[in-house]
């Protein structure tokens, strides 16, 4: 208990560092009104059509049985390993088991909250090693990488934050493995990301083999070639390691991707410039404008960071040797952000649709590291240097605020708000060096100030992407689940007549055909455009649709759920009801699987038409033995009085009044 309990004082500020942040979203929470607060949820974007679906699959598996390494419960049957790589693999998501399933949002909610609270603990830790102190600027400087930009713009992007957690002990381990050779930490946590998502993992692989030699220089002096390539072979020596550690889950991973629409990505053979150099670094001022579709890259990580660092740049005590090795890393972020060859290698040889530059993470990182090194020499700021920023900084507003006059965000709340904490912050540090206030007094107010900014900022970021209504999203979940439990009493496909989110095969656990997820089978999708459900391997996703007894009868939808409406198919009879959804059973069911002769492989599935590639599979089915079953329709008849009347295109008519006083009288049939 001694043991405990020294643990426990000596890493309070730890505990701290985890709490805060995690206070901070909780309250801007109850300000936005997510549940319990009010009947909002976090789940918005792919967060509510893929993520939530998906980690509800994997809790049923975790609580009731099952396989993780198939599932018939979506895209007709699909590689769940593949999918848990992407979506799914955080050893957090075990926690979802406390939860019942009705509570699967709330749990959701709470593995994010860990992750962001955890994020704070291990930038404390690397910052407590990295300078060999720890106090509450520590606790604040670790909440502005908990609550940075990135995380405030892809929360819910959920299975991506694990990189943002677990980055700062990957590059401690990565300075012990240089200062003294100790590889464990590296390994460990090297290993644990890889396995939690992959995807992110290549980012934070391509930022560790760019930054180690910053790192290495910046801490080594002498020692010659001979260390340099000791110290490097053991790190190269050491990822690899890490890499395999998690080759359980990345090998499968990696044969089951070659399948996907986007694995054959090519470099693009011109460079090209992104943005304006002024539009990315106004990403790092408070207020900027908030990527989460389309836009600007995620950089700001508080006020004070970038204070810090025009102070480091003006800085006599610090070594021109450090200046100009973190200045040229820096410099190559930059360019990373605004050409497209080194975008295109951040993420890992690929053109990511929508959500643009997803490895700031790591800036945000290291413009923390670096700020953080500065605010600890506090008593060397030159009360001059504080002038000139303030000056300068108040000329760059008014010339960004001219600048921006016709921009598409609050450019006013970027103007006044920026200005407020830029002043706020210079005085504290002014008056701390005319010796009006004691050092702890400074510290008081730059850790309250900081904890103020991160709270407004949390507040509006959660804003700013929005929310989704909880009742709405879960809308006849038990009288769905009532009618689930009696088609899954057999073999048999199941779908609903409407789509709430585009998985609700996972989100329901039936055996149905519908998905959307990165890592679906392009062939399977192609097919399935063709046979006419929704959906293009472009957009990762097919998804079914009411369709005709052909279709069904060759998917083996023997069943349909229908949501508070009326389903007219006269090819299916009522089996059931729950409440106000009803479950329908096909008139023409096949089974889930069938046999047919040779003939099938000359099925042609080019055409466009999703009537001919049914037809031609009914003969080649049934061996020629049917050509054919859907019948054209004739063109459209279109009569008329008083009109004139005139074809555009195929189906489309264009009908004006033969006079303005005439009445209108047309059918169309």
């Amino acid at each position: 208990m001694s043991r405990i309990k020294g643990f426990l004082i000596s890493n309070k500020l730890i505990f701290v560092s985890f709490m805060l942040p995690v206070l901070l979203v909780v309250l801007a929470f109850a300000v936005v009104g997510i549940y319990p607060f009010g009947e909002d949820q976090i789940a918005v974007i792919d967060m509510y059509h893929q993520y939530v679906p998906f980690l509800g699959e994997l809790q049923y598996k975790l609580q009731e049985g099952g396989s993780l390494f198939y599932t018939w419960n979506g895209a007709g049957g699909s590689n769940f390993w593949n999918l848990i790589a992407y979506y799914g693999a955080s050893p957090l998501n075990l926690l979802l088991i406390l939860f019942p399933k009705k509570l699967l949002m709330e749990g959701v909610t709470f593995v994010l909250l860990v992750k962001i609270g955890l994020a704070g603990s291990f930038m404390a830790i690397f910052l407590r090693y990295q300078e060999k102190e720890c106090n509450m600027i520590t606790v604040a400087f670790a909440t502005l990488y908990a609550l940075c930009s990135y995380v405030m713009a892809y929360y819910w992007c959920i299975m991506w934050i694990d990189a943002v957690t677990l980055l700062p002990l990957i590059i401690l381990g990565l300075n012990k493995i240089i200062d003294d050779g100790r590889p464990v930490m590296y390994v460990v946590t090297l290993a644990v990301l890889v396995f939690s998502n992959y995807y992110v993992a290549i980012m934070v692989c391509i930022f560790i083999m760019t930054y180690y030699p910053i790192l290495y220089f910046l801490k080594v002096r002498g020692g010659g070639i001979k260390k340099c390539a000791i110290t490097t072979g053991k790190a190269v020596g050491y990822s690899l390691m890490g890499v395999a550690m998690a080759a359980i889950m990345l090998l499968p991973t990696y044969i089951s991707m070659q399948s996907t629409y986007y694995i054959k990505s090519t470099m693009p053979e011109k460079w090209m410039i992104y943005n304006d150099a002024l539009d990315v670094l106004n990403q790092l001022l408070p207020y900027a404008e908030l990527t989460f579709r389309e836009g600007l890259p995620n950089l700001y990580c508080g006020m004070v960071v970038v204070i810090m660092l025009a102070l480091y740049a003006v800085s006599k005590t610090v070594p021109m040797r450090e200046k100009a090795l973190n200045g040229v890393y820096l410099l190559f972020l930059f360019f990373s952000l605004n050409t497209n060859k080194l975008d295109f290698i951040w993420h890992g040889l690929h053109f990511p649709n929508q959500l643009p530059f997803r490895y700031t993470f790591v800036i945000c990182f290291v413009l923390i590291g670096l700020a953080y090194k500065m605010i600890r020499r506090r008593d060397e700021f030159e009360i001059k240097h504080m002038w000139t920023i303030l000056a300068v900084g108040t000329g760059y507003y008014l010339i960004v605020q001219k600048l921006m006059a016709k921009a598409e965000f609050d450019t006013e709340l970027f103007f006044y708000g920026g200005m407020a904490w830029l002043i706020l912050y210079c005085a504290v540090v002014i008056l701390y060096r005319k010796d009006y206030i004691r050092k702890a007094s400074f510290v008081l107010l730059i850790v309250v100030l900081i904890m103020s900014e991160m709270a407004v900022n949390t507040c509006t970021s959660i804003d700013t992407i929005g929310d989704t209504y909880r009742k709405e999203y879960f809308s006849n979940s038990k009288d769905i689940s009532k009618l689930v439990d009696i088609a899954n009493e057999e073999f048999a496909r199941v779908e609903m007549d409407y789509l709430n989110t585009l998985n609700d095969p996972a989100m329901y656990h039936y055996k149905g055909m519908s998905q959307f997820s990165s890592s679906i089978n392009a062939d399977t999708t192609f097919l399935m455009e063709k046979i006419g459900l929704d959906g293009s391997p472009g957009r990762n996703r097919f998804n079914y649709n009411q369709t005709n007894p052909v279709t069904n009868a060759m998917l083996n939808i023997k069943y349909i759920i229908a949501k508070n409406e009326d389903f007219r198919d006269t090819d299916f009879t009522l089996k059931a009801e729950s409440g106000y959804s009803e479950l329908y059973e096909s008139k023409y069911p096949l089974s889930i699987g069938y046999m047919t002769g040779d003939e099938i492989r000359t099925w042609d599935v080019n055409s466009v038409n999703p009537f001919a590639v049914l037809d031609d599979y009914i003969r080649a089915a049934t061996g020629n033995e049917y050509t054919s079953v859907f019948v054209e329709a004739p063109e459209p008849k279109v009569t008329a009085k008083n009109t004139k009347v005139e074809k555009v295109a195929e189906n489309r008519y264009s009908v004006k009044k033969a006079d303005a006083k005439s009445k209108l009288n047309m059918k169309y049939t």
